[in-house]
């Protein structure tokens, strides 16, 4: 059986692990069950920019889940690849695109596109390692993400003022249920301010906080009324100097 575990904790920290169930075939699946390990084997799991999962299996199948009714869609094979590279990594690159690596291979690694399930060749002049499992905290299709939220693309959204601050993080995100939470380990405490700015710099929401424990968690309530998109979260001080902000993709 496959299942879904969610984990609603800030990192590093303890988790809240919450079991959602078994993952259940889509109607359309056929004889492909995503609890077959002849196709479902092994393999890496992605999560795309707007909140769904995509579990690409060791024998190169790619199934979608969507994570609120645990549905497990089969979207195909992987055509292109080497009949034996086996699909045991996946990660996706800062523009959104899919990359897989083999564990039993050392030839090359590939994309994916997750529309045609068609994979291109990664050229290198390099060394390729056989590679089973990938991370990075970049989602896939996150350019189709932004140019549907009104985005021009994510390198332009890239080009926003971040200020990067190692005592806060942001979750999660992509923001899904209406708040978002900052996580503060080890900040200096005092009375700041959190605020909700548009791309164009606009200021949407703002509140104060006071900062008074070590590890501390605060929650921004996010009005209904704001468009789907990409916005930043800032953290600033009594001068208004911004001691932390970054992006967050509100779907």
């Amino acid at each position: 059986m496959m299942e879904i575990i969610c984990y609603n904790s800030p990192p590093a920290k303890k988790p809240l692990i919450t079991d959602l169930g078994n993952l259940v075939d889509g109607e359309k699946n056929g004889a492909v069950s995503v609890h077959n390990k002849c196709s479902s084997w092994g393999g890496d799991m992605i999560g795309d920019a707007f909140g769904n999962l995509y579990l690409i299996s060791a024998r190169q199948a790619v199934f979608a889940i969507n994570v609120k009714n645990r549905i497990a869609e089969f979207k195909g094979y992987i055509t292109g690849l080497p009949a034996n590279y086996t699909t045991n990594g996946a990660v996706a690159d800062p523009d959104g695109n899919v990359i897989v690596s083999s564990a039993n291979s050392v030839n090359a690694y590939y994309t994916v596109d997750l529309k045609t399930l068609k994979a291109t060749l990664i050229p290198s002049n390099g060394q390729v390692y056989n590679t089973s499992d990938l991370a990075n905290g970049f989602f896939a299709l996150q350019k189709e993400a932004d140019q549907k939220a009104g985005a021009v693309s994510a390198a332009d959204v890239n080009r926003t003022d971040v200020v990067r601050n190692s005592n806060v993080t942001v979750y999660p995100n992509p923001v899904t249920e209406g708040s978002v939470r900052l996580y503060f380990n080890n900040q200096q405490a005092g009375r700041y301010r959190l605020q909700l700015v548009d791309l164009a710099g606009r200021v949407l929401n703002e509140q104060t906080i006071n900062i008074v424990n070590r590890v501390q968690v605060e929650e921004m309530l996010l009005d209904q009324k704001f468009a789907k998109g990409v916005y930043m979260v800032k953290l600033v001080d009594g001068k208004r100097k911004a001691l932390f902000a970054n992006k967050i993709l509100i779907q």
